[in-house]
């Protein structure tokens, strides 16, 4: 199978890989086998950038015999916008659900919420994680604290 990508579509299309990479690299200290076949992926569609004229926005590391985005690449890209967006969504909705999970697992004769139906679950977990949701939204994390054991 062959695609026809024109260059402003393989432009995006580099945005879209270094995304993916941070998303599936980004916060492991070391290569990890699970994430190499996505990895040799990256490197395949990487190393066809001279063939779209932008050869400039990556670069062959000789000492790690790899391609990889340029700085000029990295600055200029829109997925790191899309990515911090996203991160941030992110952090409110665990947070979230994390803290009217812990609120329900806490009340008398609950326990894990794990083993609870849905409906069960959306009973008493929904109307918390309003509230939170509320409380996020008008305060941010302004009024959230950590009490001492």
């Amino acid at each position: 199978m062959n695609v026809s990508l024109t260059q402003r579509e393989y432009r995006l299309l580099l945005d879209l890989l270094l995304a993916a990479d941070w998303v599936i690299h980004g916060h492991r200290p070391e290569e990890t086998a699970e994430g190499e076949p996505y990895r040799m992926v990256i490197q395949k569609l990487l190393s066809v950038a001279p063939d779209f004229d932008l050869g400039d926005l990556v670069e062959i590391d000789s000492e790690h015999n790899q391609y990889r985005p340029t700085r000029k690449l990295e600055d200029e890209t829109g997925a790191w916008k899309l990515l911090d967006e996203y991160d941030d969504r992110a952090f409110w909705e665990e947070l979230i659900v994390r803290m009217a999970e812990r609120d329900v697992a806490a009340m008398p004769g609950k326990g894990d919420v794990s083993s609870m139906s849905q409906d069960e679950y959306e009973r008493l977990v929904g109307p918390l994680e309003e509230k939170y949701a509320g409380e996020f939204h008008a305060n941010g994390i302004e009024r959230l604290t950590l009490r001492n054991s």
